[in-house]
């Protein structure tokens, strides 16, 4: 879940936000800058040699 304009009004229901904050590892909604972060890394000469891959930007919710 990354916090937006179109995801506002279901985190600002507390049981929902509490209820998907306990499943974030990180322990925080993520932000659109967190997503940022992950498209320059691909649109970088950093990625060059990456290929076939899914970035997963969760905060850990799949490793958990």
């Amino acid at each position: 879940m990354i916090e937006t304009p179109l995801t506002l009004s279901a985190l600002q229901n507390e049981t929902y936000r509490t209820t998907l904050l306990r499943h974030i590892p990180y322990g925080r909604i993520g932000k659109p800058e967190d997503v940022v972060n992950g498209v320059v890394f691909l649109a970088s000469d950093e990625s060059e040699y990456i290929t076939g891959q899914t970035l997963v930007i969760d905060g850990g919710w799949i490793s958990a």
